[in-house]
């Protein structure tokens, strides 16, 4: 597949989908594709940063899982939906 081909795909996928939130993170993609100056935190939305903040608040306050917890947890989740 050459350049052509590949663009003419990529607007395809663009004008087939009316998410916002899917078009709005491919302009922030490839904005910070083209301005490789600009820091990747400045491209992510508010509700992105809002939620690093708090995993970062959480992290500080000690509201975090074992690695070993959480996946001993999804193990038993996903058992007992076999189960069923």
């Amino acid at each position: 597949m050459n350049a052509t081909e590949l663009k003419y795909d990529l607007l395809k996928l663009i004008l087939d989908t009316d998410d916002i939130s899917v078009l709005t993170q491919v302009r922030t993609y490839l904005n910070n594709l083209n301005n490789k100056s600009t820091d990747w935190y400045e491209g992510l939305s508010e509700d992105n940063i809002e939620e690093i903040n708090q995993g970062l608040s959480d992290v500080q306050e000690g509201n975090t899982f074992a690695d070993d917890y959480v996946r001993a947890s999804i193990r038993q989740k996903i058992e007992n939906a076999k189960q069923k």
